[in-house]
């Protein structure tokens, strides 16, 4: 185990934003994490857990404390079940399980990050959940240095949510997955438009975390559907999508391309906030601000973000 200091994080983010940790270590065996987190313990230190580096934002002063990248690997099939280490490529399991024709994963196609971060997250795409799948989490308990074995019932599964978000003391090992029968042609199909559609709609032209605020129920509006479609019109373009799309929203109140420095809301999915050219962190969280401001001032709808924000930022 080698705990390096004052290492840049920006290169390690989708967004390539964010200033540096104070420690870092890079952890490739399930001994080199309970070492990394034991000695932060002693230590008394923060620790964040460090995946793919999507869906984050880190702040331009950096992280105070240990940053542990999981490069924990290892996927093997048993019969319809994937096991699967926190440290392996999503991808890498999508494509694994296309060969296999093990279907229940076509959706996670083009999805960047590791397993590790799709369970923590709960990701998802075209109506479908990571946790559709899972049958059983292996986390290590930072706090009784004890491994256990999580059911899908214990990870609090929600919409891009679990207990791992709001519990940091429970680190990802592994996970097994349970998938149906399929052909591996149809599977493959399913993937080639599913990735089709989601380079007609995101935007992949500059650096970003995806899509930056979650979607939202329609049950969770503080107005009824039925008033939002009659005060604004405009509603009934997505009125029959299964979430409220933040994308819309954001397009609604006219930020569309709008930007702070080099942050830029995009043009092609107002969802995506982009790195242009070399956007600071407060950029981005100032042009999210912006975002949630003007849809609650005209919509009465709060954006909530999907992006994690690491470390101290100035509003």
């Amino acid at each position: 185990m080698k705990i390096e200091e004052n290492i840049s994080l920006a290169p390690f983010t989708t967004f390539k934003v964010g200033g540096t940790a104070r420690y870092f270590v890079s952890v490739s065996k399930k001994q080199e994490l309970f070492d990394a987190l034991k000695w932060a313990r002693e230590k008394k230190l923060e620790v964040f857990i460090l995946g793919g580096g999507s869906n984050i934002l880190i702040s331009d002063s950096g992280f105070d404390g240990v940053v542990i990248k999981i490069q924990i690997k290892g996927v093997s099939v048993d019969g319809l079940k994937i096991f699967v280490s926190a440290g392996e490529n999503l991808a890498k399991l999508v494509s694994l399980s296309a060969e296999n024709s093990l279907s229940g994963l076509e959706w996670a196609v083009g999805i960047p990050g590791t397993v590790g971060g799709a369970v923590f997250g709960n990701a998802g795409a075209f109506g479908k959940s990571f946790s559709d799948n899972i049958l059983e989490v292996e986390v290590f308990d930072t706090e009784t240095l004890v491994i256990k074995k999580f059911t899908k019932a214990d990870c609090l599964f929600g919409y891009r949510d679990s207990i791992f978000k709001k519990n940091s003391k429970f680190v990802i090992l592994s996970v097994v997955l349970k998938m149906k029968s399929g052909d591996e042609g149809e599977i493959r199909k399913i993937m080639l438009e599913n990735a089709k559609s989601r380079a007609s709609s995101c935007d992949y032209s500059s650096k970003s975390a995806g899509c930056f605020f979650k979607n939202i129920s329609w049950e969770s509006l503080e107005v009824k559907k039925e008033d939002l479609i009659s005060n604004f019109p405009e509603f009934k373009k997505v009125e029959d999508k299964y979430k409220l799309p933040a994308g819309f929203l954001i397009q609604e109140v006219g930020l569309s391309g709008v930007n702070k420095g080099s942050a830029f809301v995009s043009e092609k999915h107002c969802n995506y906030i982009l790195n242009k050219e070399n956007a600071k962190a407060e950029d981005i969280k100032s042009l999210a601000e912006l975002c949630k401001e003007k849809v609650y001032n005209k919509f009465k709808i709060k954006l909530e973000e999907e992006v994690r924000l690491i470390g101290k930022f100035k509003n």
